[in-house]
């Protein structure tokens, strides 16, 4: 819907605007064709929207990667202290988003790459873990059969090979 909205909106029409000003843009012009405090719903529904999705994958990608941490190691990382490692996560994450718009990285392009790069490296190592330990810790009776083993490891290649090309890449 945002980018049929967008297309009705903008299409031809940004001059060369780019980042966020795009959405500035696009608010302008729903202005102009409704009135002016829809515009500003606009763009107060669009903050929310990019809010509660950054939000939602930084909970995801700090639950996950605190899950496998305990998962991986249990004798060294015991489950109790769950809270303690997802919140380290959380603000790990939250620290190196501070650095990254410190350095300069601004563009919204660049942002979505590097979010994209790192819930890819995410998504493998949480490939890895769930296929060893399929295989390590379930019944013979639960291991998950020889196709699904196939799609799990074409999964661990796809998000291997799209971190190494964006590693490659840069």
């Amino acid at each position: 819907m945002l980018s049929l909205l967008a297309f009705s909106t903008v299409y031809n029409k940004t001059d060369g605007v780019s980042g966020i000003n795009f959405l500035f843009k696009e608010a302008q012009s729903i202005s102009i064709s409704t009135a002016p405090t829809i515009g500003a719903f606009f763009l107060i529904l669009v903050a929310m929207m990019l809010f509660s999705t950054q939000l939602s994958v930084m909970d995801a990608t700090s639950r996950i990667n605190s899950e496998n941490l305990i998962i991986l190691n249990q004798k060294k990382f015991k489950a109790n202290k769950l809270p303690y490692f997802y919140f380290a996560f959380l603000w790990t994450q939250i620290i190196l988003g501070i650095i990254i718009l410190l350095v300069g990285f601004k563009e919204p392009l660049q942002l979505v790459v590097i979010s994209a790069f790192l819930n890819a490296i995410t998504m493998f190592i949480y490939s890895i873990a769930v296929l060893w330990l399929n295989q390590k810790t379930l019944a013979k009776e639960l291991k998950p059969s020889w196709w699904r083993k196939i799609i799990l490891l074409l999964v661990i290649l796809f998000f291997g090979l799209f971190s190494y090309f964006v590693i490659k890449g840069s």
